[in-house]
């Protein structure tokens, strides 16, 4: 260990928040993946083909801003690190004593992150580009008339007359 070697020590108050942290996520996890998935997605087929479109459009819409939020984050670390120069920010919370790097290696850590920012955005706007123009996106006044939305005929009359 050199002399010159900085830590960033750990408070039994960061613990604190950390563990806390933790078990909030575990605690939205389990209660999204066994309760509110399952509720929610049973709530929505059971609603009739075109009244379910907004609730898809809507799922989509959420987790497209996951994308941006995404963004909004690594590009606010990115400026952090470049203003502070050094890894792990001062005030992060910690677990056990971890050195501090600063130079070359923070700052390949922000252009990371500025990059991740810039594919999360071109994420969104490609699956924006992909998604927009298919027919969950269609207005509701058109689902009930839209080729796309009905059920292939089975047994029917027309049916009948196409396989003859």
């Amino acid at each position: 260990m050199h002399m010159t070697d900085e830590f960033i020590e750990p408070t039994p108050q960061g613990r604190r928040n950390l563990v806390a942290l933790w078990v909030i996520g575990v605690v939205i996890v389990f209660s999204y993946r066994l309760w509110l998935g399952p509720a929610l997605l049973g709530y929505i087929h059971s609603l009739p083909l075109c009244d379910q479109l907004p609730w898809w459009r809507g799922l989509l819409v959420s987790v497209w801003a996951l994308f941006f939020l995404v963004a909004l984050l690594c590009t606010w670390n990115a400026i952090k690190l470049l203003r502070q120069g050094q890894f792990p920010l001062r005030g992060t919370w910690v677990f056990q004593r971890i050195k501090i790097q600063r130079g070359v290696a923070v700052r390949r850590r922000a252009y990371l992150l500025f990059s991740a920012s810039a594919l999360a955005v071109f994420l969104a706007w490609y699956c924006w580009e992909s998604l927009s123009n298919t027919p969950i996106f269609h207005p509701i006044g058109k689902c009930a008339s839209h080729r796309a939305f009905s059920l292939p005929e089975t047994g029917s009359a027309r049916g009948k007359e196409a396989n003859e």
